[in-house]
């Protein structure tokens, strides 16, 4: 059972890693492609027809794009030291976990081979 418990938590833990770089290409990409995205804002089918509903929506669209663009710049700028807390603190979770499950897998054990052992006086 162990042998389960440490292989399903190693398994988890190179799923995180993965994960964890994953993430970490992704937050360092260069935020200049938000900006290929203004030109596509003209290009929204049936423009005046949202244009009647939501009067100014394109100005707060470029602005979401915008503020996307910078966003994405200081998330890259600060992604080494937020993946790395982010995975060390998943780490240290999936082997605590793991570790757990271990410990209680000891503690079940020692109960149900010490409980054939207790037999009542006078029983055969």
């Amino acid at each position: 059972m162990h042998t389960f418990i440490w292989i399903t938590t190693a398994v988890l833990l190179a799923l995180w890693s993965a994960f964890a770089w994953g993430l970490h290409s992704l937050m360092t990409l260069d935020p200049a492609w938000v900006g290929e995205l203004k030109p596509l804002i003209d290009a929204i089918p049936f423009g005046a027809v949202i244009d009647a509903w939501v009067p100014g929506w394109r100005e707060m669209l470029s602005m979401a794009v915008d503020l996307s663009q910078v966003g994405l710049g200081w998330a890259g700028s600060a992604a080494p030291w937020l993946v790395g807390a982010l995975w060390a603190a998943g780490a240290a979770t999936l082997v605590l976990v793991g570790g757990l499950f271990s410990l209680l897998v000891v503690l079940l054990s020692r109960d149900s081979s010490a409980a054939p052992a207790m037999k009542a006086p006078g029983a055969t």
